[in-house]
């Protein structure tokens, strides 16, 4: 994983709520590409109550940590999965619970490998 904006380095979502990356072709433009982020999908709790922002996680070699940047559902997430889902993750319970997946940005670059668990690595985080 790359060092990138603090927003977009990597975009965490459970399955099927949140749809393949958009990133499967990449933009034409190099620079662009950072922009995207990583798409790592993962069985985690990723409620506020669970992860909130400040909150660091180790996966393989690296670290993340959950920013305070909302992920919400778009047009292009009602188009896919209907107005009600949209609806739906975008209500209070659903931004509570985090249905379209957090935002995190890279604090130890690392390598992240299929199967490699993620460890919570303070509950302290978020608190100040």
């Amino acid at each position: 994983m790359r060092q990138s904006n603090p927003v977009t380095a990597a975009c965490v979502a459970v399955p099927p709520v949140q749809p393949r990356a958009a990133t499967t072709h990449p933009p034409e433009d190099s620079d662009q590409w950072e922009l995207a982020g990583d798409n790592l999908y993962i069985d985690l709790n990723l409620a506020g109550d669970n992860l909130p922002p400040g909150q660091q996680l180790a996966l393989g070699t690296a670290t993340i940590e959950v920013t305070a940047e909302p992920h919400n559902g778009c047009r292009k997430f009602g188009k896919r999965f209907g107005t009600d889902a949209l609806q739906f993750v975008n209500s209070d319970i659903g931004r509570k619970l985090h249905l379209r997946g957090i935002y995190a940005r890279v604090v130890v670059d690392g390598t992240i490998r299929i199967g490699d668990p993620v460890t919570k690595i303070s509950d302290d985080a978020g608190a100040g």
